[in-house]
């Protein structure tokens, strides 16, 4: 039943299934026909102004990584499918709401693991 005036809740439609969720790379990966051209703060590293002038694009990728050790919640799994070479996704056991997906990755504790530069030279 609809009610005139009354937004449909998106929430309603939005399914979580196995193999969807959040991807997530073993190690650091640098963007296709890029280079590294290093970490953030880094004292051989100049300005991202500097970096700007010599590189389009620019690209400033910010890295975390899941703590070592912990235990994933329950309806939670890392599925590693090595496609591209080091992917997995962080997904679901089961079909499950959105909102009950974010709940549980949100119980997930990330670690910063540094910004590094990237780019193509101008």
């Amino acid at each position: 039943m609809r009610i005139a005036g009354a937004r449909p809740d998106p929430e309603l439609h939005w399914v979580v299934n196995p193999g969807q969720g959040v991807s997530l790379f073993i190690k650091k990966k640098i963007p296709q026909a890029m280079i590294y051209i290093g970490a953030h703060g880094a004292p051989e590293v100049p300005s991202k102004g500097k970096l700007e002038k010599q590189y389009d694009p620019l690209v400033e990728v910010t890295w975390w990584k899941i703590e070592q050790g912990q235990v994933l919640p329950t309806g939670l799994q890392l599925v590693f499918d090595g496609e591209p070479p080091g992917h997995c996704t962080l997904t679901v056991e089961r079909p499950m709401k959105l909102s009950a997906f974010l709940e549980l990755v949100a119980m997930v504790h990330f670690q910063n693991a540094g910004t590094d530069f990237y780019g193509t030279a101008k």
